[in-house]
C-alpha cells in the first residue's frame, strides 16, 4: 500500500506539466480539438492496430478515511492508458493489451486505487477498476448486478451504463474496512469505468470521469 502511495506521488510530480492541459481539455481556442467521447471512441477502435496512449481524468470528491484522519477532498486521479498490439507466433493474429499508470498529487489518494482494485495491466478496459484477479482475494466479497441505465457524464454526455455493486471487507492501513463500491461502465464504450460511488465504513466519495485526452 505504501508502494502504491509512493507511485501515485511520483507520477503526480512527473505529470505536473500535463495536468493543466488535461483537466481543461487542452483547448486552444480554435474549437477543432476532438471531444473526450471522440478521443475515447477512436482509442477503442482496434482495426488499424496502432499503439496509442490516452489519459483518463477522474474527479475524486468526498471523504476518504486514512489511518489517522479523514481527508475531505476535491482532487483528480489521472490514468495514463497505453494500448499495445502484439502479433502471436508470426501469424496474422494480433492481441491487444492495456497498461494503466495512475498518478495523483495527494498521496492519500492511494486509498482510491486500493478500493477500486486498480490494475496496471488488463486485456480490456472494463477491468481497469475492480479487476477479477484483484477482487478474488477480498474478504466476504459479494457482487450485485444492478442492471442497465442511462446517466449524464461530464466528459461523455449521455451514456448507457451497466451498474454493479461490490461489497467486501479489506484491511487498509492495518484497519479493517467495510467497503461498498458501485461502478458504472459505459456499455457502448468497451465498458470503460465512467463513475464509481464508494463507501468506506460511514464515509462516502465518488470517482467520476471528467475528461479524456490523447497523448502525443
Amino acid at each position: 500500500m505504501v508502494a502504491v502511495g509512493v507511485l501515485l506521488v511520483v507520477m503526480g510530480i512527473v505529470a505536473y506539466q500535463l495536468i493543466g492541459v488535461v483537466t481543461t481539455g487542452g483547448q486552444t481556442g480554435s474549437g477543432t480539438r476532438a471531444s473526450p467521447r471522440e478521443v475515447l471512441q477512436r482509442f477503442l477502435e482496434l482495426g488499424d492496430r496502432k499503439n496509442e496512449t490516452i489519459v483518463l481524468v477522474y474527479k475524486v470528491r468526498g471523504d476518504i478515511p486514512t489511518s489517522s484522519y479523514v481527508l475531505g477532498t476535491l482532487d483528480y486521479l489521472y490514468l495514463t492508458i497505453r494500448k499495445e498490439f502484439s502479433r502471436s507466433n508470426e501469424s496474422d493474429v494480433y492481441r491487444v493489451n492495456y497498461s494503466a499508470l495512475p498518478y495523483a498529487v495527494q498521496p492519500q489518494l492511494y486509498v482510491v486505487a486500493e478500493v477500486l482494485g486498480l490494475v496496471f495491466r488488463a486485456e480490456n478496459m472494463s477491468t481497469l477498476f475492480l479487476n477479477p484477479t484483484v477482487v478474488s482475494s477480498w474478504s466476504n466479497l459479494s457482487i450485485e448486478n444492478l442492471g442497465s441505465l442511462t446517466v449524464n457524464n461530464e466528459a461523455l454526455g449521455k451514456v448507457s451504463v451497466s451498474a454493479y455493486r461490490y461489497t467486501y471487507v479489506r484491511t487498509i492501513d492495518n484497519i479493517p474496512r467495510n467497503i461498498s463500491v458501485t461502478v458504472y461502465r459505459g456499455v457502448e464504450l468497451s465498458l470503460v469505468p465512467v463513475k464509481a460511488e464508494v463507501g468506506i465504513d460511514r464515509y462516502v466519495f465518488t470517482v467520476e470521469l471528467v475528461n479524456v485526452q490523447k497523448v502525443g
